[in-house]
This record gives C-alpha cells, structure tokens and sequence, in this order.
C-alpha cells in the first residue's frame, strides 16, 4: 500500500478546482484583455527575447504557469475538470499533495514549452489546464504499475483509455503540420497535451519509488502486549504479593498438562492448603 495514501487524503485537486472556477468568474468579469494579458503567446515571447526586454521576458516566463488557469469558457473548464478529477484524485492520493503539486506544476510548464518549441511566432493565446492535466495522466501510467497492489481491473481501464487518448493526440498533431489550419476551426494545441504527458510521466518515475507488496501490512503488523510488568496481589494476611512473570520461558498454567508439570508451591501456600476445609 502506498505510504501516502492513508496519511494524505486527496486536497489540492479539490482546491485546483476551485481555484480554476475562481479564475474562471474572475476573468469574465475583466473581459478579454485580462485573459489574453495572462494567456501564453509564442511571439510574444519571442519578441521580448529579440528584444531582451527583461521586463517582458519575466512576465511572459510567468505565463507557463499563468495560462493553466485560464480557460476560454465553461465548457472549456468543465471538460477538463472532469478528467482531472477522474484521474487526479487516484494520483494524488497514491503520490501525496507534495509530490503531485510538484509534478503538476513542472508538467503545465513541460506543456507550455512544446507547444513553444514548433510555434515560435503565433500569436494565438494558449489556455486551458489541458497540459498539466495531460501530465496527471502520465504520473497515472507509471503509479499504476509502480504502486504495492500493481494493475487492477479498475486501472487497467484507466490505463487503456489513456493509451486511446494518447494515439488519438499524436495523430491530431501530426494532421496540424500536414493539413492547411483553418481559421474557422478551433486550434487546439494538442502539442501541449502531449509535452504535458511526457513531464507528468518523467516527473513520477523519479517522485514516485515502485513499492514492495510486503510493505502493505507493514503498517498493519500487530505487536504482543508486554506481559513482563510484575504484577501483585493481596493475601490473606493483608501482604503484598508478587505473581510470576508470563515470558516465553515462564507462563503462567493454563492447562491440566501445566497445572501437573508446574513446580512445587511454596511452602507458606502448602502450609495454608492444609488447613482448608471441604464444604
């Protein structure tokens, strides 16, 4: 079982949620402008480093992180939360909130830069939680088969669909380089999705051990009650008296058997056992 599933229960997908949705009003309320002035653009980029506009460069670097926040509607954001919290729940409760934040982080930036790499001067806006989102898939392909329980019918469904996703996305890629971009249709950068999916995965393999099914129960083990305290009792006469210890060499009699192999009582109690009186 995974050290970090009983301690960390799953809190920062819930929190990105919201903080998404927060986003989401906060933007509609400021217009386009506020979406566009945090969304990243290659070329604006690009300028600011032809420009060594340090100023520009800083705001547009904060921008692989920024537009992870941003969505283009509620459909947009919808979708995307749906798959995160199908997936981001089981991850981070395997990985724990350290770990998965990190590897979130890392793989919206991973994203970012993908789509960077091959459009050096677009100047179409990207936004949308879709690359990080993408790297939760990867951490899932490689908890999935790293975890202490390994693949189950449940995971290995998660993992097929994944597998489904991940085709369909590459082929996607590849027709944007080969057929001439419409204008009408809506760009998706699938790039992102798949430089999302790699640092999501990449990041696991180093933040996420394979486990040892022994371990599961090691948390579990149960541990004898230590019976080695003296104990004491009250006689007749009003004396404190001393029970012998129950150890492994030493037990107190539990069975005829030991009562006929015990050793003699002393000699006080033989004296008293005399003097008893039948009823």
């Amino acid at each position: 079982m995974s050290k970090y599933r009983d301690e960390n229960a799953p809190a920062l997908v819930p929190m990105l949620v919201f903080v998404n949705f927060a986003v989401l009003l906060l933007t509609g309320a400021a217009g386009a402008a506020a979406v566009l002035d945090w969304a990243f653009v290659p070329d604006r980029l690009t300028d600011a480093l032809v420009d060594f506009d340090i100023l520009g460069i800083l705001h547009n670097l904060a921008t692989f992180v920024s537009y992870a926040f941003l969505h283009a509607g509620f459909d947009h954001y919808l979708s995307n939360m749906i798959l995160f919290l199908a997936f981001g729940l089981f991850v981070e409760r395997e990985m724990g909130s350290g770990r998965f934040g990190v590897a979130y982080l890392v793989a919206a930036i991973v994203g970012a830069f993908g789509h960077y790499v091959f459009n050096l001067t677009s100047n179409d806006p990207l936004v949308g939680a879709s690359g990080a989102i993408a790297g939760v898939l990867g951490m899932y392909m490689v908890v999935i088969f790293r975890r202490s329980r390994g693949v189950t019918p449940f995971t290995l469904l998660g993992a097929a669909f994944i597998v489904h996703w991940l085709v369909g996305q590459a082929f996607s890629a590849v027709r944007d380089f080969t057929v001439p971009f419409d204008a009408n249709d809506v760009h998706v950068a699938y790039l992102t999705h798949l430089g999302g999916f790699v640092g999501g995965l990449i990041l696991a393999l180093f933040l996420f051990e394979k486990q040892d099914p022994e371990d599961e129960g090691a948390d579990n083990s149960f541990t004898p009650p230590d019976n080695t305290e003296p104990r004491w009792f009250i006689d007749d006469n009003g004396d404190p008296r001393q029970l012998p210890l129950e150890t492994n060499e030493t037990k107190a009699p539990t069975t005829m058997a030991d009562l006929q192999g015990s050793p003699p009582a002393p000699q006080d109690i033989q004296d008293r056992d005399d003097n008893l009186i039948s009823v």
